[in-house]
């Protein structure tokens, strides 16, 4: 019909602080062709986003992120899980130097959010608690 829904965001400025740490284990001697890292992480973000225009579908609030890794480099003359070596003693551009695999999970802890001040069109005023868990892993090959 040709109209259209006013939807202002008036973000304002905000600041997120991030700090990590790992420590590497390098060619254990029970494993002289592994490297292992341990990572720890954490991360505090406030929220841009004022009560007029919050909307659920991406829960802001101020949020405490706690990070956890582990991680594997397996090189040169290791076994990959036992099953075969990591590294190749060819020549050429497609030798395989290297296998490792990382694990890593997230907790973002979003502080409770009272929402009193949105539109009441929008009925999105109320409390609102929310937890965020997520992980994953990755694998690589070095050439």
């Amino acid at each position: 019909n040709g109209g259209f829904i006013v939807n202002p965001q008036n973000w304002s400025d905000a600041v997120t602080i991030d700090s990590g740490m790992e420590y590497k284990i390098l060619n254990p001697p029970s494993h002289p062709d592994w490297e292992y890292a341990f990572r720890l992480g954490y991360n505090h973000s406030e929220s841009p986003i004022p009560d007029a225009n919050y909307n659920p579908v991406a829960p802001d609030s101020f949020v405490h992120g706690i990070t956890a890794g582990i991680g594997g480099l397996c090189t040169d003359q290791g076994k990959f899980f036992w099953l075969f070596t990591c590294g190749d003693p060819g020549e050429g551009f497609l030798v395989r130097k290297a296998i490792g695999i990382d694990l890593f999970t997230m907790i973002l802890l979003w502080e409770p959010r009272t929402v009193t001040d949105a539109p009441a069109i929008t009925g999105l005023n109320g409390a609102y608690n929310t937890i965020t868990y997520s992980g994953g892993f990755t694998a690589q090959i070095n050439f």
